[in-house]
C-alpha cells in the first residue's frame, strides 16, 4: 500500500472502474493503487487499452470510481458535490492531451490566458509571456494555432496548464505524432515544470523510451499496476 498524506497531491487507493452494465460490463482499473508527489515526474507505461485514460480520468475527478478513494490536494473526491469537485479540479489539475483544443481565431497569447479569463481570474501582468518565452515560443506571441507546428501547438498547451498553477498536472501521450526531437524537448520541460515548480507531473506513454527522463516510471497492464521495474536514470 502507498501511504498518502494531505501532502500528497494526488493519490488513488484499491481503485475499481467498472464500465458498463449487465453481462457486457468489464472493468478498465482493477484495484490500483497509486501516489505522486510533488516536485517528480512519473511516467505510466501501458499498451493501449491497459487503463491508462481510465486512471487519468479517474485521478482529475473526471471519473467517480466504482470501488476505492481519490485524494486530490488533500480532499477525498468521494462524496463531494458536482461543483466542489468541479472547483477543486479547476484549482488543482493541469491536464494535457495530445491535441489540446485551441480557438483556430485568436493568437497562442491569447488561447494561452483564455481558461484563466473564462474562470474571472487575470493573469498577472508579464505571466503568459514568460511562459511562452520558457517552453520556446516568445517569437509566436501573436501567432495562430494553424501557424504553428504539433510540437509548437503541444508546447503552447503546456505554457495554458501551467497559467493556472497547478498542483497536479496529467498528460496523456506526449509524444503521439511528434518527431523524436520534440517529444524529447516536451519531456524535459515536463521534468523541469516537476523539479523547479514543484508539480507532481503524471505522464501516460505507452512508449517506455517516453518516459526515460521521468523520475519514477510505473506499469499499468489490464487496469492493475505493476512493479516499478522500469524506472530508468533521469
Amino acid at each position: 500500500m502507498i501511504a498518502t498524506t494531505t501532502h500528497t497531491p494526488v493519490a488513488a487507493h484499491d481503485v475499481s472502474l467498472r464500465v458498463g452494465d449487465g453481462p457486457d460490463a468489464t472493468y478498465a482499473l482493477r484495484g490500483v493503487t497509486f501516489a505522486a508527489a510533488a516536485g517528480e515526474l512519473t511516467a505510466i507505461v501501458g499498451e493501449p487499452g491497459c487503463g491508462k485514460s481510465s486512471l487519468l480520468h479517474v485521478l482529475a475527478g473526471l471519473d467517480r470510481p466504482t470501488t476505492g478513494a481519490v485524494t486530490l490536494a488533500g480532499r477525498q473526491l468521494a462524496g463531494l458535490e458536482d461543483r466542489e469537485a468541479t472547483a477543486l479540479r479547476r484549482d488543482h489539475v493541469g491536464i494535457l492531451l495530445p491535441e489540446a483544443p485551441a480557438l483556430p481565431t485568436i493568437t497562442i497569447r491569447e488561447n494561452v490566458a483564455l481558461p484563466l479569463l473564462i474562470a474571472a481570474r487575470r493573469p498577472e501582468p508579464g505571466a503568459v509571456e514568460a511562459l511562452l518565452e520558457r517552453v520556446g515560443l516568445a517569437d509566436h506571441l501573436h501567432h495562430r494555432p494553424d501557424q504553428l507546428t504539433a510540437g509548437e501547438r503541444r508546447r503552447a498547451a503546456l505554457a495554458r496548464a501551467l497559467l493556472g498553477a497547478p498542483t497536479v498536472l496529467l498528460v496523456d501521450e506526449p509524444a503521439a505524432d511528434l518527431p523524436a526531437d520534440e517529444a524529447r524537448a516536451l519531456m524535459e520541460l515536463l521534468r523541469d515544470a516537476a523539479h523547479e515548480d514543484g508539480i507532481a507531473v503524471v505522464v501516460f506513454t505507452r512508449e517506455p523510451e517516453v518516459a526515460a527522463p521521468a523520475d519514477r516510471v510505473e506499469r499499468l497492464e489490464g487496469g492493475r499496476m505493476g512493479c516499478a521495474d522500469l524506472a530508468l536514470a533521469a
